[in-house]
């Protein structure tokens, strides 16, 4: 079993100590008396130590640590003075948390570093670079009252440095003569960075891989939050002290006017029709005389439509709705040779003949067999009764109507063309 004596001895001495250099630790955990009752019911020194790193832990995890960060580091130093005077070995607390928060400032090392940083190339573009540099490098180089005693407190100063460089150049984003953008300060931020641990790692100072996580629990008085460079793209709150030039106008948009173009689809000569088109056979007609020649003022005929079967010229659709029964003729759109009748010319010749037909075969209806539909005055329908009912096929309810059969009427043109002529409202 190993003495304790030497451990409880150091821990007396440091006890001394602290009461002499560091007035201000008397009463907190770190003035170690709680830690030397404690090892004093142990059996060896590396469970005093156990006791020690406890009474570091509660006062640096305790929000109301009235202890400065400096006076915690001087603390353990004069802590690990006395253990290495009586010949042990080891610390209290982990290699990275001793270098970073407790071990003193090489302050040569750190002030050729602060030189090496102030020559970074990019320099120019934040020209409050250099002093920031300068200014950081003359508080470090002080011996009594410098605000850098541990390597910590050098890495937040950096930090804080890196962040107002960042800034100002994320500032020039809200000129309007400057072509900086948010991605060129993300850019400069990383690069510096990127500067600040070459030049760091390049003159000795401790490795940042010991740096301790920022999930890692410190409280100290007068302890300044670390400072965080976000990485959004947001542009930061304007420093309203600088003067800030007005915006240039944006440039306005020129009109789009959409052009509104037709498409024209290209027709094959070889271009087949479905099996239930028929082809158009043209109709050889006499010529007529120039139409320049009539008169003037003669007003010209109404072209009226009908709807025709003709086997040769179009397709045939029987249409069916709300009583209608008729055929229709669908006419292909296809250009005719010189000197022959369109499809709409031939149907309107052929529908002039049929009613000049009908007009002269069809007999005027008695009055006992004409339509009862009237106007209620002194007009009657002419037209004659449908089957067994009292009203003609036009004027028909609907129970009559959709029972009325059409009854074709055929007959031969003076050209020998046979037209078959479906009339839904034929007389008897």
């Amino acid at each position: 079993m190993t003495n304790p004596t030497p451990s409880l001895d150091a821990i007396d001495d440091a006890i001394e100590a602290i009461a002499e250099r560091v007035p201000s630790a008397i009463g907190t955990p770190l003035d170690l008396r709680q830690a030397r009752e404690r090892a004093g019911r142990t059996s060896t020194a590396s469970e005093a130590m156990v006791c020690v790193r406890r009474a570091w832990l509660s006062a640096t995890t305790e929000p109301s640590n009235r202890l400065t960060e400096s006076e915690c580091a001087q603390v353990m130093r004069i802590f690990n003075e006395s253990w290495l005077a009586r010949g042990l070995e080891g610390t209290a607390v982990s290699d990275g948390t001793w270098a970073f928060r407790c071990a003193r400032v090489n302050r040569a090392q750190t002030k050729r570093m602060l030189t090496e940083l102030a020559q970074w190339a990019r320099k120019g573009l934040n020209p409050s670079f250099v002093e920031s540099c300068r200014r950081m490098r003359d508080e470090v180089v002080k011996k009594t009252e410098s605000p850098y005693e541990t390597y910590a407190q050098v890495w937040r100063g950096l930090e804080a440095l890196r962040t107002a460089a960042t800034t100002g150049v994320r500032n020039m984003v809200n000129d309007g003569a400057s072509v900086i953008t948010y991605d060129d300060a993300l850019e400069y931020d990383k690069d510096l960075q990127k500067w600040i641990e070459r030049c760091w790692r390049d003159n000795g100072l401790p490795p940042l891989d010991e740096l301790p996580k920022p999930n890692e629990p410190f409280f100290a008085s007068g302890m300044e939050n670390d400072v965080v460079v976000t990485l959004s793209k947001r542009a930061p709150p304007r420093d309203r002290t600088q003067l800030v030039h007005p915006a240039m106008p944006l440039p306005k948009k020129s009109k789009v006017v959409k052009s509104e173009t037709l498409s024209v689809t290209k027709v094959d000569s070889n271009f087949e029709l479905p099996r239930s088109v028929k082809k158009e056979t043209p109709i050889a007609l006499p010529p007529q005389a120039d139409d320049s020649e009539a008169d003037s003022s003669v007003p010209a005929t109404r072209q009226t439509e009908m709807n025709v079967v003709r086997h040769s010229v179009g397709v045939m659709v029987r249409v069916r709705c709300y009583g209608m029964d008729a055929d229709v003729v669908i006419i292909p759109p296809f250009g005719l040779q010189k000197g022959t009748k369109t499809n709409g010319e031939m149907a309107a010749m052929v529908f002039r003949e049929t009613q000049a037909a009908q007009q002269a075969n069809t007999q005027p209806a008695t009055q006992s067999e004409r339509c009862v539909h009237n106007d209620g005055k002194a007009w009657r329908c002419p037209a004659s009764r449908v089957d067994d009912t009292p009203f003609c096929s036009k004027h028909g309810p609907v129970k009559y109507a959709t029972s009325v059969r059409v009854r074709p009427v055929s007959f031969t043109t003076q050209q020998g063309l046979e037209i078959t002529y479906r009339c839904k409202y034929a007389h008897r």
